[in-house]
């Protein structure tokens, strides 16, 4: 974690005369004592979710419970890298490290959709429950050092029939350009990537997509993994808009 992140609920009582915050979390308080090597009287830096970054001071700290000072946030409106991604239904592990890995690099909406070669229980998973996704959504404001939003998570038992408001781009090993040749204005905020579950989307289905007016692009020659080929997409679309302009 490159930040300690504060759930909306452990700042909620906070006004100008009370600035401290007490988290019961192991996992935060070990992150704290064991990798910051941080004890009382030290300052760490925080995320407070849908609030801002900042600075607190830590009061007292134990295994199980950390009190901190709380410096004022600093909420600078940030734009989320894009609008959107759609995501084929995966495997519980792949939607931990997509959840931390979108949320980490400015990704404004999670969305997953049952694809073909998807299977059903994936989208039962307990990875989707609210406590579950909120914690790996965290873990990724927590990494990121500039974002604070908590994404949206919406999960469909469907494969989409509609297209995005945005402009889409279908992230496809059969495609012919990048997202770096592509005619398709990609540097500015309102973008959907769509990418397939880890078994790929049939020839029917990326069909259908490319019906919508979803731009074909190819991420990479080599045959990656659903969460690389996420991280290699957000990538390319960050340097072709802040160092390629």
């Amino acid at each position: 974690m490159n930040r300690i992140f504060l759930y909306p609920e452990e700042i909620a009582s906070l006004s100008n005369n009370n600035r401290e915050v007490v988290i019961h979390d192991q996992t935060r308080t070990s992150h704290v004592r064991e990798v910051l090597k941080a004890k009382a009287g030290d300052n760490i830096r925080i995320v407070a979710i849908n609030h801002g970054l900042g600075d607190a001071k830590i009061l007292h700290i134990e295994e199980t419970c950390l009190r901190l000072d709380l410096a004022p946030l600093q909420p600078k409106t940030i734009d989320y890298l894009l609008d959107e991604i759609w995501v084929g239904a995966c495997r519980p592990q792949t939607v931990k490290k997509i959840f931390e890995y979108a949320t980490s690099m400015g990704v404004g909406i999670i969305r997953f959709f049952k694809a073909e070669l998807s299977e059903k229980s994936y989208l039962t998973s307990k990875i989707f429950e609210l406590e579950n996704q909120r914690q790996h959504l965290a873990l990724g404001l927590a990494q990121s050092g500039i974002y604070y939003q908590m994404p949206k998570v919406i999960v469909s038992p469907y494969f989409p029939t509609l297209a995005p408001n945005s402009p889409a781009f279908l992230c496809s090993m059969t495609a012919h350009q990048s997202l770096f040749t592509s005619k398709c204005e990609t540097k500015r905020q309102s973008i959907t990537l769509v990418f397939g579950p880890e078994r790929g989307l049939t020839p029917a289905e990326e069909s259908r997509f490319l019906e919508m007016g979803m731009i074909p692009v190819n991420i990479h020659p080599s045959t990656l993994r659903l969460e690389v080929a996420i991280i290699g997409a957000l990538s390319q679309l960050h340097a072709q808009r802040f160092f390629l302009a």
